[in-house]
């Protein structure tokens, strides 16, 4: 899966915005933040005849964790790359 470019500057985005917050925390306050705001996402999702909301937030949190996923590939791609550059200079 690859994301779109205007999507990625649209994340980054969000990261320099959130990353301030973030700063100076230990990792579990981190990811106790991110996981509230990943919880305030699929709450606000209820399902329909077809579908009970059970299973359409397991199928969200399901893609969620698949982009998390890749996005953790891009950023290990990009700081190999950078730590590639910065040992020929």
């Amino acid at each position: 899966m690859m994301l779109p470019r205007e999507l990625m500057a649209r994340v980054d985005a969000a990261i320099d915005a959130i990353s301030p917050i973030l700063a100076g925390e230990d990792p579990g306050t981190q990811g106790t933040i991110l996981a509230g705001l990943v919880a305030m996402w699929i709450a606000g999702f209820q399902g329909k005849r077809d579908m009970p909301t059970s299973d359409l937030r397991a199928a969200l949190l399901r893609e969620h964790r698949n982009v998390v996923q890749e996005l953790i590939r891009l950023y290990d791609q990009l700081r190999e790359q950078r730590d590639r550059q910065t040992a020929l200079h």
